[in-house]
This record gives structure tokens, C-alpha cells and sequence, in this order.
């Protein structure tokens, strides 16, 4: 129904956003982790047994901003609990769309993800839930999981210029120019960044 926009007309509508979402999702249903997260399997006393969303089950997501990956998923799970986690104020949120499903509850936590400790919210206790992220970075990364991997500090740093340059840039210039210039600018712009960061300690 996203897809097709056949949802409340105020929504904001990006294709690409509505796509990564879907794909977020999709993802998410063919590794089981909705099914395993959010679905039991429930019987009837004759032994027919159907999927149901299980008793009040929460969706968390991490770095929500306007919060429509929930939208979606609750869209289309019937998820009755959200918890969305920002520390920035959007507007255009989904929170008002969300608002209008009679048996949802929506809890905004405006907090850095860094400060979040989820043991303590209060109405989580005893609640399963799935956690999700779309856009996580900062001090979401899983410092621990990379350095395991094998990669160092400078290889990191490589990584997130690469997918920056990937995601924002124009790279019509790019073509033609040999991939170690690219990566001489870029320990041009690390030691200039290092240099400027410590000018201002």
C-alpha cells in the first residue's frame, strides 16, 4: 500500500525512502527475525494453528528521525506498541499517523542512543520487542564487531568516506581520475580534519 501510495495523502511520499523501507522489511521477513520477534504460532483446542502478532509486542527503532520505517511496519504488521528513538525534533513525524491507530502506543524518547540504556524504560519491562535502525552511526557503530573483523581505525575511516562519496557526491568528474589520488585526498582530508580538530582542543 506504500508502494502504491495508498496512504493518508499528508504523509510525506519519497520513493527512495518508501523503497529502502520496504526493503528493510522484506529483509527482515525473510530472515525470520519478524516472525521469530513479533509472530507466535497460536492453536485452538482443535489443533489448528495460525500466526498471530503476539500479545502487545513492541517495535524500538533507533535514530527514528520522522519514525516512517515504523509506520510502515506497524502499517502492515499491526504492531500495537512503538517506541521511537531520536535525540533530534522532526517535523512531518509519522508520530500524529501512528497516533490515530486506536490500539497503538506510541512513546517518543528524545535521547541520544549513547545515553540510552533500555533496561530502564519503564514500560519495556517484560515486553518482547524488536529492535530496528535504518540510519545508525556515531556511537550506535559496534566498535568491538569491526575491530574483530580485523579492520584498524584507519581502514574505518576509509570505509565511512567511501560510502559517503558513494551516497552523496557527484562522481561525473570521478571517471577518469586514478583510484590512488582518490585516496591520497582522502588521508589529505584526515590529516587536515586530525590538525583542525586539534587546533580547537
Amino acid at each position: 500500500m506504500w508502494i502504491k501510495r495508498e496512504v493518508d495523502r499528508k504523509l510525506p511520499f519519497q520513493e527512495k525512502h518508501v523503497k529502502q523501507q520496504a526493503s528493510i522489511i522484506g529483509n527482515l521477513e525473510d530472515f525470520g527475525v519478524i516472525k521469530s520477534s513479533l509472530i507466535k504460532e497460536q492453536c485452538d483446542d482443535d489443533g489448528l494453528c495460525v500466526d498471530k502478532i503476539d500479545s502487545r509486542p513492541a517495535v524500538v527503532e533507533f535514530g527514528a528521525g520522522r519514525g516512517y520505517l515504523t509506520q510502515m511496519l506497524a502499517d502492515c504488521y499491526g504492531i500495537e506498541r512503538v517506541f521511537l528513538v531520536e535525540r533530534k525534533s522532526y517535523k512531518l513525524k509519522a508520530d500524529r499517523s501512528l497516533r490515530q491507530k486506536e490500539s497503538l502506543i506510541l512513546e517518543r524518547l528524545r535521547i541520544d542512543i549513547e545515553d540510552l540504556n533500555l533496561k530502564a524504560v519503564d514500560s519495556l519491562q517484560g515486553v518482547p520487542y524488536l529492535a530496528i535502525g535504518k540510519h545508525l552511526c556515531g556511537p550506535a557503530t559496534d566498535k568491538k564487531f569491526i575491530v574483530d573483523l580485523g579492520i584498524t581505525k584507519e581502514e574505518f575511516h576509509a570505509i565511512t568516506w567511501f560510502t559517503s562519496w558513494a551516497v552523496d557526491a557527484d562522481h561525473g568528474s570521478d571517471l577518469s581520475v586514478d583510484g590512488r589520488l582518490h585516496l591520497q585526498s582522502m588521508e589529505q582530508e584526515q590529516y587536515e580534519g586530525m590538525q583542525m580538530g586539534l587546533k580547537t582542543l
